[in-house]
């Protein structure tokens, strides 16, 4: 089984990369996304609680995402240990989760795990990748397409601040699939380093674990 990960520029377009990946047949491991499932977890619940007081529920008694957000996510000594309180938490779950999904792949004859992890290289993930493909746009064009989304003009730059600049990821990287244009001339330049992927994948049978 062939282990690639995928890194990008903030609105460079790495999750439609992901989702294409994902129709092609690669096996898409989303830590983002078992992260946020992971505050539904009662124990989880009950710690962000006792930490954080009611205001971070919900009408529906669930973790309001976006009032975790407004207390972790700032530049000040506060936000920042309340985000790595909150990180002790939900890491070691999700790192769980994403080895037992690659372990289960492995066994089940997945061909490719999409490795999907927030922070790949910071976090080390990249050491269980067999690829790492970096997504990127010109700078203009994440802009307007974070305008798109809603997000205020600061939103790229904090964003940013929290993370490997863009150069150090393509540096890193294994291959680089520019974003600049059409889904169609997307797709296919996706296709041209899948079907090369695949090759690889043939010919050396790789069995990556991360452990």
């Amino acid at each position: 089984m062939i282990v690639l990960g995928i890194v990008g520029s903030i609105a460079g377009g790495k999750s439609t990369v992901a989702r294409y990946l994902q129709e092609s047949g690669a096996a898409w491991i989303d830590a983002d996304s078992l992260a946020k499932q992971s505050l539904d977890l009662a124990d989880v619940k009950e710690k962000l609680v006792l930490r954080f007081g009611n205001q971070v529920l919900n009408a529906g008694g669930g973790i309001d995402r976006a009032e975790i957000g407004s207390i972790v996510f700032g530049n000040d000594q506060a936000s920042q240990a309340e985000l790595r309180y909150l990180e002790s938490i939900v890491h070691p779950i999700v790192r769980n989760q994403v080895l037992q999904k690659l372990k289960s792949n492995a066994s089940s004859g997945v061909q490719v795990s999409l490795l999907d992890v927030p922070l790949l290289f910071e976090s080390g993930w990249d050491r269980c990748c067999d690829e790492v493909w970096c997504i990127d746009a010109d700078p203009e064009i994440r802009a307007a397409r974070a305008a798109n989304r809603g997000w205020h003009p600061d939103e790229i730059v904090k964003r940013e601040q929290r993370q490997l600049p863009i150069a150090t990821k393509i540096q890193l990287s294994n291959r680089v699939i520019q974003n600049n244009g059409s889904m169609e001339e997307l797709h296919q330049r996706v296709d041209q380093h899948w079907q090369s992927l695949l090759t690889k994948n043939v010919e050396t049978d790789s069995d990556t674990h991360c452990r």
